[in-house]
């Protein structure tokens, strides 16, 4: 079978919102962002990452249980990438990333991992 074309089952799983990956961040904390964002500036730079460098990082700093999980997080993180990658640069920098988070928050009407963004930001400031 072709890996790029996708599956019933693919269609499916690209079919939940981005704000699954919302979800799932907002149990992290600032330290958690912290990391992230140190990963983003390492392996992106001034340019952003490419799409398999954000995705390994997502995983490792998201939660999943087994492999089926982890496929169907690697489908909406890269569905993700695509939403926010909208200038089609195949790289996405860290205010990017953010950006989009904070939107899709305030658009749940649930701030607690924009919260976590905001005291991230804050504490950088000092």
């Amino acid at each position: 079978p072709d890996p790029k074309k996708k599956t019933n089952l693919d269609e499916e799983i690209l079919k939940k919102d981005s704000s699954d990956i919302l979800s799932m961040l907002e149990g992290n904390t600032s330290e958690t962002l912290e990391d992230i964002k140190h990963e983003f500036t390492i392996k992106g730079g001034n340019e952003g990452l490419l799409l398999h460098d954000f995705v390994d990082i997502m995983l490792r700093n998201l939660q999943y249980n087994g492999a089926a999980e982890k496929y169907d997080l690697v489908l909406r993180l890269i569905d993700l990438f695509e939403q926010i990658d909208v200038n089609g640069d195949e790289h996405l920098e860290w205010k990017e990333f953010t950006n989009h988070i904070i939107e899709l928050g305030m658009v749940r009407k649930d701030n607690t991992c924009g919260d976590a963004i905001k005291t991230y930001r804050m504490r950088n400031k000092e």
